[in-house]
């Protein structure tokens, strides 16, 4: 991720933020869509929760995003949490499809090449430390 990919993001995060039930609806529905048996890794929870800790994880991450050794630690954790879920490599490529989508879709008319190579590279870095901590013992 270059310099001016992490400004971006950091410059587009607050859209996502204003619209946080509407975005995570439109991932989790994408999600689903795509890969259908993702929905019974949330069966216990609260979707609402569950949004809300989405997005706060992202604004977390947005917030760092110039110093990525502060987040690598907080992305090994988060994986370490999920690593009981029965998450496969598979689910990481569904998620990112989803989560990129419903950029697009918040971003409607305002969505270009700049932000979608920013927040997939971003996408990239996160999946890359959850994988390798989910699975580097496997």
């Amino acid at each position: 991720m270059t310099p001016n990919q992490a400004e971006i993001v950091k410059k587009s995060f607050p859209k996502i933020l204003a619209g946080t039930l509407s975005a995570t609806h439109i991932l989790y529905d994408k999600l689903f869509e795509l890969s259908p048996d993702t929905r019974d890794l949330f069966k216990k929870t609260s979707m609402e929760r569950q949004s809300q800790m989405l997005i706060a994880a992202i604004g977390k991450l947005v917030k760092s995003i110039d110093n990525w050794d502060t987040v690598k630690p907080d992305l090994e954790a988060l994986a370490k949490r999920h690593a009981g879920y029965g998450l496969s490599p598979e689910h990481f490529v569904y998620f990112g499809h989803a989560f990129i989508h419903m950029l697009k879709s918040m971003y409607g008319n305002e969505w270009n090449t700049d932000l979608e190579e920013s927040w997939k590279a971003v996408y990239q870095k996160i999946s890359e430390v959850m994988i390798g901590t989910l699975f580097e013992n496997k």
